[in-house]
């Protein structure tokens, strides 16, 4: 588990940036074909701020499994479960690759 710090990232960027590296898993891809596909950064703000406690389980069929609540410290450890990205032959966190590559746009003030 990795615990990682997305402090002043916009919790909406962050879930596209999830939602664009992640994958349909089992049965999630029922809502993946009934649903209309998010198409802006304020679908992503919408489904945070409609979500039960920040927490995004599925989105669209996708897996998320984040917990937006506090920005500070996102556990990965489902996230990189369900979207595992190996490097070198080595597991590496992918919420915290992703989270790095948003720090070039949004550092930490």
């Amino acid at each position: 588990m990795v615990t990682v710090d997305a402090s002043d990232i916009p919790p909406e960027v962050l879930l596209y940036n999830l939602y664009v590296n992640s994958k349909v898993q089992g049965l999630g891809i029922i809502p993946y074909l009934l649903e209309s596909t998010p198409s802006n950064l304020s679908d992503f703000k919408n489904q945070i701020d409609n979500s039960r406690n920040k927490y995004i389980d599925y989105m669209n069929g996708k897996v998320i499994k984040v917990n937006f609540s506090n920005m500070s410290a996102i556990d990965s450890y489902l996230y990189d479960r369900d979207n595992s990205m190996f490097v070198n032959g080595k597991n590496v966190s992918k919420l915290e690759q992703i989270v790095t590559q948003l720090r070039s746009i949004y550092p930490i003030a």
